[in-house]
């Protein structure tokens, strides 16, 4: 095996075969919504928002898709409150937690009886991304033994600083029932407005 390999490809296998994000499912919005609510930001983010899109957002279901230039407005004025480092990483793990977690604990208890690695995890990380999105896809790479880098190709929401930094939490909460710790950072370097990438050590 080299250093680096192409672990787990997404759906589509290449870049240029995966469909850009047009999409995110309503459910994300609203579990993030509810964690704004606890922690008394969620009049401050709404009133970022046009009023047609508070609109639009106030009625969305779970299960609706919101369009990419919705969602690219609601990052947006996430990135406008301006929350820190660690309040973002926790808003991922909540929404992360919320809506897979059930799919997340199903994959622990088999890890459980089958005594694997996070590996086996991070095999399922597309299929999860495409839960929430229409479209993209996450490339698993492995660099080595304990350390593994997830490409997410095809993403316009890169280019919200919260979006990144929050999906550090969505992927620590999917992985942690399957080591002892997890660390996972952004990797500013292969940041485009189409993409980015994260860094695990477990």
């Amino acid at each position: 095996m080299s250093a680096e390999e192409l672990l787990y490809p997404p759906s589509r296998k290449t870049k240029a075969h995966t469909p850009r994000v047009t999409a995110v499912r309503g459910f994300v919005f609203l579990s993030g919504q509810k964690w704004m609510a606890e922690h008394g930001l969620l009049e401050r983010h709404q009133a970022l928002l046009s009023p047609s899109l508070r609109a639009r957002a106030s009625a969305a279901t779970a299960t609706d898709w919101v369009p990419l230039d919705d969602a690219l407005a609601i990052y947006a004025a996430c990135d406008a409150l301006e929350l820190s480092i660690d309040e973002q990483i926790e808003l991922g793990r909540t929404v992360s937690r919320a809506n897979n977690g059930i799919v997340i604990r199903t994959m622990a208890n088999l890890a459980g009886r089958m005594g694997v690695s996070p590996w086996a995890a991070l095999r399922s990380v597309d299929r999860l991304w495409l839960r929430n999105n229409r479209g993209g896809g996450v490339a698993v790479y492995k660099v080595s033994e304990r350390v593994a880098r997830l490409e997410f190709w095809q993403v316009p929401l890169a280019r919200s600083p919260f979006f990144v930094t929050s999906m550090r939490g969505a992927i620590a909460v999917g992985l942690e029932d399957f080591c002892e710790r997890i660390l996972v950072t952004d990797l500013p370097g292969l940041l485009t407005p189409e993409s980015f990438a994260l860094r695990l050590v477990w």
